[in-house]
């Protein structure tokens, strides 16, 4: 999960720089599509953690991610198509999503496993905590 988040964010950067540079380039927007399906991805990576674990928050935990499957299927087709502001709208928006989600929730997570699960924590999780 940690590899996931940190590649999430090597992502959000490269395409800030292209956006806020003028590079509006079919490649740009191929990565902004690839951005969408690997945040599609991680959740659902997400997701099969807290079922395996039987996580008590899985509720809203699974409620968060949903809010941002709706924004982002919102902004996905002028996104897509390269309009800059609904581009960088939705970067910017994903961006400071997950940093949120990240510090908090999936704190809260890693906390919950750490504490009750049975299993050792898996090292894809371990990094979240520092």
């Amino acid at each position: 999960i940690n590899r996931q988040h940190n590649e999430f964010m090597e992502i959000i950067n490269a395409l800030y720089t292209s956006i806020m540079t003028g590079k509006q380039t079919a490649g740009v927007m191929h990565t902004l599509s690839f951005l969408i399906d690997y945040t599609y991805s991680h959740l659902l990576t997400e997701e099969s953690i807290m079922n395996n674990i039987d996580y008590p928050n899985k509720g809203h935990h699974i409620a968060e991610h949903d809010s941002l499957r709706k924004y982002i299927k919102s902004y996905d087709s002028p996104a897509i198509t390269g309009e800059k502001d609904s581009s960088l709208g939705l970067l910017l928006y994903m961006k400071n999503w997950f940093v949120a989600h990240i510090r908090f929730t999936d704190a809260e997570l890693i906390d919950y496993y750490i504490r009750f699960s049975t299993n050792s924590l898996p090292v894809v999780c371990q990094n979240i905590k520092q």
